[in-house]
């Protein structure tokens, strides 16, 4: 008997080829690996939301310590926004109050031309423009007017405020009719550099009869005519600026630049050189009614003259 105590029966064999438990093996639950609790999924989701806030914190005080326009100094922007040009400006005191507090300081606008059709600003406000030129503008060194802008009210402002203010162009070449310069008391008076550009047809001897006075510290006389707009060289043209009386107010002229003005001849150079005897360039370039027969007596006159231009002048 003891010789088949350790075989199998014929049941227990086949059950065991058909990979059942015997009836008499009692299996004992599987215990459950630490990472599939719920107690660690729990820990594991308190870990992340801390990894993550870490994380933010750290890119913050990394960014924080990084060199950034944000951390520049006043003075720093101020001296990069000196290199963009007026519309620019403009542009970047949108960005944000700080940006607008330093593009909107009168250090920056210093040079800014008001002729929209020279790629300057286009004022829309005449009133709102009168007021800010003694906010934004008393610095103003050099300043361009379109033939809208020269009034009486602008003028005044810019004499009383702009103290800086050494460079003026008025143009008045697309101008149909000039302002009444009745009122007209005051005009910048320590200009170095005046510029006029010409009209077809309006004549400005009522408005220079109120600024001769205000013009004696001009040095360089720069006048532009209407030579490319004049179609046909038997059109009449006008006199529209009184060479002969701006030549009494003039007399520290140092450089007189003429460029395409179809009514200048030589008596006209003639009358500026009697009274320009600090004269050192005279320029007369497209004015075709100029022969050249005053030069003679213009370079007796003026001994310090050094440069002379008659490009596209009759010879």
């Amino acid at each position: 008997m003891l010789l088949f105590k350790g075989l199998k029966s014929k049941q227990e064999l086949e059950d065991e080829k058909a990979g059942k438990a015997p009836d008499n093996i009692k299996w004992l639950p599987k215990k459950k690996h630490f990472r599939d609790t719920e107690e660690w999924k729990q820990k594991r989701r308190r870990i992340i939301v801390k990894m993550k806030v870490l994380g933010k914190l750290n890119l913050n005080l990394l960014l924080s310590r990084m060199p950034s326009v944000e951390k520049l100094p006043n003075k720093v922007l101020e001296q990069i926004f000196s290199y963009l040009h007026p519309q620019q400006l403009l542009i970047a005191g949108q960005v944000c109050r700080r940006w607008k507090e330093i593009a909107y300081s009168e250090n920056l606008w210093t040079n800014v031309s008001f002729r929209a059709s020279h790629g300057g600003i286009q004022v829309t406000n005449l009133d709102y423009f009168v007021n800010l030129i003694g906010h934004r503008f008393t610095k103003l060194r050099h300043c361009e007017l379109a033939t809208d802008l020269i009034t009486p009210n602008v003028l005044h402002e810019l004499a009383n405020r702009c103290s800086h203010l050494t460079s003026l162009t008025l143009d008045f070449s697309t101008a149909m009719q000039l302002h009444d310069f009745t009122d007209l008391q005051t005009f910048p008076s320590r200009l170095k550099t005046l510029t006029l550009c010409l009209s077809e047809n309006i004549f400005l001897e009522g408005f220079l009869r109120k600024v001769y006075t205000f013009i004696s510290s001009v040095e360089f006389l720069h006048v532009v005519g209407t030579y490319e707009k004049v179609e046909d060289e038997e059109e009449e043209v006008y006199e529209t600026l009184n060479f002969y009386k701006l030549k009494q107010f003039t007399p520290n002229l140092r450089v007189v630049n003429l460029w395409g003005v179809p009514f200048v001849n030589d008596d006209h150079v003639d009358a500026l050189s009697s009274n320009t005897a600090h004269l050192e360039c005279l320029c007369v370039n497209y004015c075709q009614k100029v022969t050249g027969t005053c030069l003679k007596l213009v370079m007796q006159r003026c001994k310090r003259l050094k440069s002379l231009f008659l490009a596209h002048a009759r010879k």
